[in-house]
This record gives C-alpha cells, structure tokens and sequence, in this order.
C-alpha cells in the first residue's frame, strides 16, 4: 500500500480554522492551503447580496450590522 499524502483547502473563516486545527490532530496533513478569496468591489458586493437575499433579509441584515457598529 502506497503512502496517501492529504493536502486540506480551506478558508480563513473562524469555523474553517477550528476544522483544519481539529483535523490537522487527527490525520497527519502534509499541507494546508487557505483561500482568502477574490476581492470584489463595493458594486460587485452589492450585486452579489442582491441576488442571494430577499428585501427584508437585506434590511435585517443592515439593521444588524448599524447596530452593531453603535454598541
């Protein structure tokens, strides 16, 4: 049987850190790659939360993030 080398994809997200850590205890990874993403422009953003949310999801949303900005 051949030696397997695992290599683990991820984000930079908190979740996608605490999985790799968990994993990475567990199984002996030869590497870890973290995606950052694309930067998107504000207009991109905007396009790309339009699609994905309804109206009142966008307003909660911003009334969350003002909120939080505030306290």
């Amino acid at each position: 049987m051949r030696d397997c080398r695992v290599v683990l994809i991820t984000g930079d997200d908190l979740a996608h850190r605490y999985v790799a850590n968990a994993l990475a205890s567990s199984v002996p990874l030869a590497g870890i790659v973290v995606d950052h993403g694309k930067m998107l422009s504000m207009v991109d953003r905007a396009r790309q939360l339009w699609r994905r949310y309804t109206i009142a999801q966008l307003i909660s949303r911003a009334s969350l993030f003002v909120v939080r900005q505030v306290l």
